[in-house]
């Protein structure tokens, strides 16, 4: 009883979902039917016909659950209600087998309820298609940007139409399907969503006659004055050389390329006729040398090869062993002519030569020899002159004595004046010189005396004779009768004569 109630409650839950999606269907046909009428009038009212396919979009997709319109759901909700049934009948049937009658019959009616919402859902789609197929009027157009209008794509392409307001080229290089189209005032554009290029509808260009001719003219090049012109085919691909005309696509293909293959303002070149800053190319190792390079010309550096930098071979050196076989042996080897300089024998030049001092000392004077001249006893040596030693300009070995032990001629110093004398000097010794200064010759100060003014003023040392009063202050030093002796003196001597 327990799954027959199940089955039961599966069943009406079937064919309430069954009953609803026809609901949804219905609601879907009414919207494609709105759909259609509004196609009719897309040309005046795209907006109600964008509505109409929005709101057909939503009885055929909206989610689960979500009213499209109150207490009203998709084709969806529908679909996904009924694939809950048919489950639970499913489930129902494995339940009980004695439900199994009635759970088919749940099954079948949801089945017929889901295939019911699945065509609703193909109509609601097909609704929207119809609504995108028709043309809607996008209003006027400025030609004169030089840009074709962005077609409308969202939320479904629409075949748009305009009419031009302002004349113009359009081209657009991204897109290579499309021609640069010319337009003028009252012209219209037309979108062509199969081939998504723009297409020019002239109304402004209409020919009534070629050259004089009506009706289905076929035109050749003589009735336009081209018949030496050669027909060339358009080619969509470009080449340097041939007879072809290069289309749009061929002149975008080669401005890509050419566009792709340019340097920005801030990359650099991987090759140029001449570098951004000159360098500096220098040689190392053995060699040296260096010169300044910017690529605009081929440079030459001039190297120098470091002495004793590297080593050859005798056999890398071309003409070397010829060379050395052609010189002397250096083992006591003699060439030709050995004992000859320049034709003279060698008898004829002094090999060397022996230089003698006062002393008798001899020395040889050779080969790799130096003699040298020893400055001093006030002799002072040089070279005056050291070139170019020829014959009429020969060296010179300046000898110049600054000094020596005694005159060559001995000379007389004589004294005069106040003094007198004289003595030979040669100066070979020190000289003690023997003056006399003659008498009355010069004069002194107050505290010296003259000859006369001594004797008017002093006593002598004996045979003089004091008179007067004599005042001795100190001791006197008296020799009586060979006695010497001091003898205090403290009164004066009035009288007598004193021999000291």
């Amino acid at each position: 009883m327990h799954y027959a109630n199940k089955a039961s409650a599966s069943a009406s839950a079937a064919s309430s979902s069954e009953t609803k999606s026809k609901t949804s269907e219905t609601n879907a046909k009414a919207s494609e039917v709105a759909s259609a009428a509004s196609q009719s009038a897309s040309a005046n009212h795209e907006a109600a016909s964008l509505a109409s396919k929005n709101k057909s979009q939503e009885w055929a997709e909206k989610a689960e659950n979500s009213q499209v319109e109150s207490g009203q759901y998709s084709a969806k909700h529908h679909a996904i209600k009924s694939a809950d049934s048919a489950a639970s009948a499913l489930a129902s049937k494995n339940a009980s087998a004695s439900s199994e009658s009635k759970s088919k019959t749940s099954e079948t009616n949801a089945k017929a309820s889901e295939n019911a919402a699945e065509a609703a859902a193909v109509r609601a789609e097909t609704a929207a298609v119809t609504a995108s197929n028709g043309v809607v009027d996008r209003g006027p157009w400025d030609a004169s940007s030089g840009e074709f209008p962005v077609n409308v794509t969202d939320p479904f392409e629409t075949t748009d139409w305009y009419r031009i307001s302002a004349a113009g080229l359009m081209s657009n290089p991204s897109n290579p399907s499309q021609e640069d189209i010319d337009v003028a005032v009252g012209d219209n554009l037309y979108w062509d969503k199969a081939a998504d290029v723009w297409y020019k509808i002239d109304n402004t260009e209409q020919v009534t006659s070629v050259n004089g001719m009506r009706g289905a003219v076929v035109l050749a090049k003589s009735h336009v004055g081209l018949s030496n012109v050669p027909n060339y085919s358009i080619s969509n691909t470009y080449t340097s050389t041939g007879t072809n005309f290069a289309s749009r696509k061929a002149v975008y293909d080669a401005y890509t390329a050419l566009n792709g293959a340019k340097l920005g303002k801030s990359e650099n070149a991987v090759s140029a006729t001449k570098l951004l800053n000159a360098r500096t190319i220098s040689l190392g190792g053995d060699l040296s040398g260096s010169a300044s390079f910017n690529g605009t010309a081929n440079i030459t550096i001039t190297a120098t090869v470091k002495d004793d930098s590297h080593a050859h071979t005798i056999a890398n050196v071309d003409g070397l062993q010829a060379a050395l076989d052609a010189k002397l042996d250096g083992n006591g080897g003699k060439a030709t002519d050995s004992d000859k300089l320049d034709g003279y024998d060698s008898s004829a030049f002094i090999r060397s030569f022996q230089v003698e001092d006062g002393d008798g000392t001899e020395v040889t004077i050779n080969h790799g020899k130096e003699w040298k001249f020893v400055e001093g006893g006030g002799i002072d040596i040089n070279w005056t002159d050291t070139s170019p030693g020829s014959d009429a300009d020969p060296f010179d070995l300046t000898f110049t004595v600054t000094q020596a032990p005694k005159l060559a001629t001995a000379r007389t110093i004589t004294f005069n004046g106040d003094v007198s004398g004289s003595y030979t000097f040669d100066g070979s010794a020190n000289k003690t010189v023997t003056l006399a200064v003659a008498n009355d010759s010069h004069t002194h100060d107050g505290r010296y005396y003259t000859e006369s003014e001594s004797n008017a003023r002093f006593a002598n040392v004996s045979g003089d004779t004091f008179t007067g009063q004599l005042n001795i202050e100190a001791g006197l030093k008296l020799n009586w009768s060979g006695v010497t002796g001091i003898m205090p003196l403290s009164r004066r001597i009035q009288k007598g004569s004193y021999h000291f």
